[in-house]
């Protein structure tokens, strides 16, 4: 346990004026010059009626419920069993909070009235008071919910007369909010629940997964309201470093964790509610502020009646090695890459391509879009490995984005071959096919295809063969691994390799890979299908039977885009397609893979824009503009939840990598004046 001891500390001498006068920053946190500063900030910040204290573009789904007693921490499971409850909309809004209310606007139906007046339709307005309740509804895609009784809202500024959120004199208004950037909507949430009267608890227990001991920290304030002594104390560094010096106390502290950090990992913050993770990992907001609250937002999450649990973890990177069954150890081989021809089977006709292995994929580019590696040579940022990382990781997936299919390196049988090279080499032969044939390598997948591909010579087709063995070999082995291990996760360290850190530091050119069944739009039939999240992008390959590799189906661009998944995905179906009284059917699959979840535990959708992939990266998407729908199914709860919040995350770089045209989304469109 850590705490704050009441014992009176000794007198010291006070300090020179010189020395107290030159103070700035975090050398005043804790002095009473510092308190006298939080105190003028409370002052300065107070808001006035008209002011926006936050304001941002949502999807929000507004609905009502016949009922006024909904159940405290209304969520997605508790909205499954309301009766009566009718929807309304889903379409994107700005949201602005004003002091005690949130305001709601979307774009006139008349042409040119946006114009005339200067400021968008008010369309809802939320009054932030004791009867309006807050609750987190989907900790996955990380939507929050707000639920207010009908009734009509007075104010005496120049929104005139009663402003009702729906006719009627009973019932609840719900509305859920969907941000999306993950920590934007952490930061919202955490706003609001702190508007609402929320209160710290006495302390805060912190679990330390790898060596299963808990640790218990109070939170030194007298006043729970007043979050400014917590803010200071309860940094993602502090929070670490205090539970480094009580963890140092215990046995297997060292050989568990100490040899870990020696060896390069970090220990980092989660918040975690079942077997979802949320890293602590932003210590600024998508504008560039300081968090405070970084470590204490999970203190208002709670999910089906269970609250969030703080865990300290090793920050896990994407696994490069495993362990058989009798012990060994096999490294990850090196992946390959180069330019072949691929020989069609009936024509004989050669296509040129640019072959390039990344996490056991075999991308087909075109040659003119090959985005080969620089030529031999130090490189010219070769002093900081940091920026060669990031240039090599942004050049694979620029391979990934130019490819016209994919060949999964798990379908593969085998391997097999089938002069100097060059049209030289052909010359001092007399027979050239047979040539043609020494320099040509085939792979034999499991639908009894052969894809041949010819290389520059005999020398680099041999080459080929002997590095595509090995990682043909270890891929396959290293999904089998990840299916026991999904099965067994739950709550265990190995979660953390389910929301691994490669993503969040673009650590390797693909975020995330899989397979999934998907489809465009609300109607017609799920296609089987290999996505690839890479670089702000999902990459769809269409999987076929009868196809020698899978080829490119599309490409969404997730600028603008959000993310939904769970109840509220299901209430987008169509009408005999969602059935949530049937039971789980259980599952099995090839590689052994086993679940049982509910229908909508594996159910996500994108809702992007159609205009994203034409509009400049500076451009504007005008509010509620058209947009398009992709559906998703997965094959188990854990993979839906990490495809969400791998998604989730990589808007969220998207959105901090280009902050001067967020800001500009954000500020688009006027609003009410007051």
């Amino acid at each position: 346990m850590v705490h704050y001891s009441d014992v009176p500390t000794p007198l010291e001498e006070p300090a020179p004026p010189r020395e107290v006068l030159a103070r700035t920053g975090a050398d005043v946190e804790d002095t009473s010059a510092g308190a006298a500063q939080y105190a003028m900030e409370d002052i300065m910040l107070k808001p006035e009626d008209g002011d926006i204290i936050m304001r941002d573009r949502m999807l929000v789904q507004i609905s009502c419920a016949a009922t006024e007693s909904l159940p405290v921490n209304f969520d997605e499971h508790k909205a499954r069993v309301i009766p009566h409850v009718q929807y309304y909309d889903t379409s994107e809004y700005i949201v602005a909070w004003r002091k005690n209310r949130l305001e709601l606007y979307k774009n006139y139906s008349l042409p040119g009235k946006e114009s005339i007046l200067g400021h968008k339709k008010l369309a809802f307005l939320i009054p932030l008071h004791s009867s309006t309740k807050l609750s987190l509804y989907s900790f996955t895609d990380f939507t929050f919910c707000i639920t207010c009784p009908f009734k009509p809202y007075r104010t005496r500024s120049r929104l005139k007369g009663r402003l009702l959120l729906f006719g009627g004199s009973k019932g609840t208004n719900i509305f859920v909010f969907n941000v999306k950037s993950r920590t934007r909507a952490a930061d919202w949430f955490w706003k609001l629940w702190h508007h609402l009267d929320g209160e710290l608890p006495p302390s805060i227990e912190l679990r330390c997964v790898r060596i299963d001991t808990r640790v218990k920290i109070d939170i030194p304030s007298t006043d729970l309201l007043d979050f400014h002594h917590a803010y200071r104390v309860f940094t993602p560094t502090n929070t670490i470093d205090l539970c480094k010096q009580v963890l140092r106390e215990v046995e297997e502290y060292e050989a568990l964790i100490g040899q870990a950090i020696t060896d390069g990992a970090s220990l980092q913050l989660a918040w975690r509610v079942d077997a979802r993770l949320d890293w602590v990992w932003q210590p600024d907001d998508v504008t560039g502020r300081y968090r405070e609250w970084a470590v204490l937002y999970g203190l208002s999450l709670r999910q089906a009646g269970k609250p969030a649990h703080l865990e300290l973890r090793l920050a896990s990177h994407r696994p490069t090695h495993l362990h058989l069954k009798d012990g060994t150890r096999l490294d990850e081989p090196a992946g390959v890459e180069g330019y072949v021809d691929r020989i069609r089977p009936n024509s004989q006709l050669h296509q040129s391509l640019y072959l390039s292995t990344h996490d056991g994929y075999l991308f087909s580019a075109p040659a003119a879009q090959a985005h080969p590696p620089p030529p031999p040579g130090p490189p010219a940022d070769a002093a900081d490995p940091d920026a060669l990382r990031a240039a090599e990781s942004l050049r694979g997936a620029r391979q990934i984005m130019a490819a016209v299919g994919v060949c999964d390196l798990r379908s593969v049988v085998a391997v097999r071959r089938a002069d100097p090279g060059g049209h030289a080499g052909l010359a001092k032969k007399l027979d050239a096919p047979v040539v043609r044939m020494r320099r040509s390598f085939e792979l034999v997948l499991k639908s009894g295809h052969v894809v041949r591909f010819e290389a520059y010579s005999i020398q680099f087709a041999l080459e080929w063969i002997s590095r595509l063995r090995p990682l043909v070999s270890y891929w396959k082995k290293r999904h089998q691994v990840d299916a026991r291990s999904e099965m067994d996760v739950a709550s265990s360290p190995e979660l953390s390799y389910f929301y691994d850190w490669c993503l969040l530091q673009g650590c390797r050119p693909i975020s995330k890979c899989g397979r999934l069944f998907g489809r465009k739009g609300l109607k017609g039939f799920y296609h089987h299908m290999q996505l690839v999240l890479v670089s702000g992008h999902l990459v769809e390959f269409h999987i076929s039977g009868s196809s020698l590799h899978h080829r490119r189906r599309g490409t969404i661009h997730l600028l603008d885009a959000y993310v939904f998944s769970g109840y509220l995905a299901a209430q987008h179906l169509p009408e005999g397609q969602y059935h949530p009284d049937d039971p789980p059917l259980p599952r099995r699959y090839q590689d052994g893979l086993e679940s049982d979840e509910l229908d909508e535990d594996t159910l996500f959708m994108v809702w992007y824009p159609r205009v994203a992939a034409r509009m400049p990266e500076n451009g504007v998407p005008p509010l509620c503009a058209k947009r398009q729908l992709m559906v998703y199914r997965t094959r188990s709860k854990l993979e839906r939840d990490a495809w969400v919040w791998a998604i989730k995350s990589e808007i969220e770089k998207g959105v901090r990598g280009m902050k001067e045209r967020e800001a500009v989304v954000r500020a688009a469109g006027g609003l009410v004046k007051v």
